[in-house]
Parts: C-alpha cells; structure tokens; sequence
C-alpha cells in the first residue's frame, strides 16, 4: 500500500516523464494499493482556485472518474491525522505536505513523492 504525493498522483495520470522509474514501476503493479490523499484534492482545487496550477483543472473536475480509471483509493483526513499534522517539526511549513506525512506516518504507508525532504519528518519517501 502506498500513498502519492500531490503532484504524483497529477503525474500519474499522463504517465509524465517526470515520475521516476520506481514510481512508474509501484504504480505499474495492479496487486499494488495506492491511494490519494483528499487533502490532495484540496490543494489541487485550491491552487488551481487561485491560478497556480491551471493545468489541473480537468482533474478537479473529473476528481472521481479518473480515480476510478486509475483504480486509486481514496484516504480521508481523520482527528488522527489533522492532529499528528500540527505536531511535526517546523522545519518543512507546507500545509499540505505536513498532512501528507502525517497520513503516511499514521496508515504506514510509503508516500510516494519526488520531495525527498519530507523523509526528514519522519516518514519513508519512495522515489
């Protein structure tokens, strides 16, 4: 079981050339359990809300049809995990990573993520 990064989960859908070579082979794997964060779709519709990231507009709308066409699994934000979000280190500030980390720090599962940083919170990044 795995978790994807925000812009994982973006690449993953076009197969981008940017997804390493272990990404493209976890993701590849339909024995493998991947999920997606619905913190990621906050942080896609809110960045794409303020213009950062217009190129993600379709999958804010499609949000569900292309999780189902992927076969990912949607992994809710719990007490649990907005709680163990506020306690990291402050040393990596990003909302959305914090919540992340904490969701792969709680379920034990790998977030699979190019931001080899967010290892220094605590939780195992593959990449």
């Amino acid at each position: 079981m795995y978790l994807l990064d925000t812009h994982t989960f973006v690449w993953s859908l076009s197969d981008d050339k940017r997804l390493s070579e272990i990404a493209k082979e976890i993701l590849s794997q339909r024995n493998n359990v991947i999920f997606v964060s619905s913190i990621s779709f906050y942080e896609l519709a809110f960045k794409n809300n303020l213009g950062k990231w217009p190129e993600v507009d379709i999958i804010v709308k499609n949000a569900s049809q292309l999780m189902n066409k992927m076969q990912y699994r949607p992994l809710n934000l719990s007490i649990e995990h907005s709680l163990a979000a506020a306690v990291l280190p402050l040393n990596h500030r990003d909302p959305f990573d914090r919540f992340l980390v904490a969701q792969s720090k709680i379920e034990n599962y790998p977030l699979i993520s190019k931001d080899k940083e967010l290892s220094n919170l605590g939780t195992k990044i593959v990449w």
